[in-house]
């Protein structure tokens, strides 16, 4: 049988490194930016790094593709930058999206290029293709098409139209392909049948540097407020400070196989979670948060989810299952994950049961921009201590391991991250990729604040499954609910 041989030329596999920026799937897409981010931070390979990321900079050929390689220079350290001359100078494609990420980069204010990317007002006379109105919210966020029309109608400017008609032309100049959904990285049957997946094909890139050009020329000709344009751009940055550096730890092993347990034996659920609960070993640390992506091999799509929450002595279930709600992280400035936790007022957590009322002992925190690149961590959500369960000034952390949340000038939390045979396919409605997450507290200050607001520790539990009858057919969700006192 033939072999075939490696290659051992660096500046061919950093090549390799560099194209992978351009796959499908974004969580390679952020695996191959930190892969080309440590190599610019070490000494020994960062000219040679450093000179492949800029002639790549020089050939992207699209506005986001600037973006998507200006990102990895966001996340260098300050003292490994190139001079931000030499950066301006080959990019050839500028938006102003890069010049925010610059700005954010280097501590300086300055290009303008990015003023004439675009390609003139759209005619009176064009008309959207039928692909760009089909697809507009399939390779790109809701949230784009959603701004564009919002601001439509507030100012009677033509931003969607403009949208369409910048989408066109880089079509026309890229001779870009009509791309439909990545069926090759699946099952076109299971696609049919409800899985989908996070993907990002070339088209997706069309479309957002059209989004950015749409903003040029709002900025430069309709009078368009230019930091409100780089709020709205933000929302196509691939990675956050503080997300980008996160690695995904193992499964915790304390679960054992005790969430498949509770699809195996369903007349255990109740003390099978209560034992899972108690195992966790730290007596120092309670777990508040839990999701669990139950083994493939004995639930295809499944997934456990477990919340702590505070109820008054005579709480009783209602017609409406206690949640954790979401709080909305503003970084569009820093770009950063590292920032004062958001407000969660106890006055809009409360959650009425038929009698009492139940507090969530945390809130997932939703970064914008949240980076797309991160949507595997997304979808399984960040679940942080509520501001109300944390005793003073609270701040939120990004570390290699974790995601930290600092308060009375200490480490009172933490929020960690495993992938359990990770696929980019996953049902749709409510369906999650195969990333877990858990969170733990300080023990003694999550009883304190029980104690303080008068209040016992319960648990929300929600078991979902997806299935089908025979190889071919509609998955069906299927879903489980109990809430329990300790």
């Amino acid at each position: 049988m033939a072999t075939i041989a490696l290659p051992t030329d660096r500046a061919l596999a950093l090549e390799l490194l560099l194209n992978r920026l351009l796959w499908p799937v974004p969580l390679a897409r952020w695996k191959a930016a930190r892969g080309v981010r440590d190599l610019i931070e070490n000494p020994e390979t960062r000219a040679a790094s450093t000179d492949a990321l800029l002639a790549a900079l020089e050939r992207a050929e699209l506005e986001s593709d600037v973006c998507t390689l200006l990102t990895i220079l966001l996340m260098v350290g300050k003292a490994a930058l190139p001079d931000l001359a030499r950066v301006r100078e080959r990019i050839q494609h500028p938006s102003i999206l890069a010049e925010v990420m610059l700005q954010a980069t280097y501590d300086e204010i300055g290009g303008t290029a990015w003023w004439r990317a675009h390609s003139g007002p759209v005619s009176s006379t064009f008309a959207p293709s039928s692909y760009f109105e089909r697809h507009q919210t399939h390779h790109v966020p809701v949230v784009l098409s959603s701004n564009l029309a919002s601001l439509e109608r507030k100012s009677g400017l033509p931003f969607v139209r403009q949208w369409a008609y910048e989408w066109q032309q880089l079509c026309d100049r890229i001779k870009a392909e009509f791309t439909e959904y990545p069926y090759y990285f699946g099952d076109f049957g299971d696609v049919r049948d409800g899985i989908i997946g996070q993907f990002s094909p070339r088209q997706s890139e069309v479309y957002r540097s059209a989004y950015l050009r749409t903003f040029s020329i709002a900025v430069a000709e309709w009078g368009f407020e230019q930091r409100e344009a780089g709020f709205y751009v933000s929302e196509l940055l691939p990675s956050i400070r503080g997300l980008f550096e996160l690695d995904p730890l193992g499964r915790p092993p304390w679960l054992k196989d005790s969430p498949e347990l509770c699809v195996e034996d369903p007349d255990q659920f109740e003390s099978i979670l209560r034992a899972m609960i108690a195992s966790q070993p730290d007596n120092d640390q309670a777990l508040v948060s839990l999701y669990v992506p139950l083994d493939a091999t004995v639930e295809r799509y499944g997934a456990l989810r477990l919340s702590a929450h505070l109820v008054t002595t005579d709480f009783s279930l209602g017609s409406e299952f206690p949640r954790e709600p979401t709080d909305i992280l503003l970084a569009h400035r820093s770009f950063a994950i590292d920032q004062e936790r958001p407000d969660t007022p106890i006055e809009t957590s409360l959650q009425a049961g038929q009698t009492g009322d139940a507090l969530p002992v945390c809130s997932a925190i939703f970064p914008i921009p949240f980076g797309y690149w991160q949507a595997h961590l997304h979808s399984a959500g960040i679940p942080i201590p509520a501001r109300y369960m944390l005793p003073g000034y609270a701040r939120v952390r990004g570390e290699r391991d974790r995601i930290a949340v600092d308060s009375d000038h200490r480490e009172v939390a933490a929020t960690r991250y495993w992938q359990d045979h990770w696929s980019p396919n996953y049902p749709r409605n409510e369906g999650h990729t195969r990333c877990g997450t858990w969170t733990l507290m300080e023990r003694q200050l999550l009883e304190s604040q029980a104690s303080v607001l008068g209040r016992k520790i319960a648990w929300s539990a929600r078991l979902q499954t997806w299935r089908r009858e025979k190889d071919y057919g509609e998955f069906m969700h299927a879903e489980r609910s109990l809430f329990f006192m300790m």
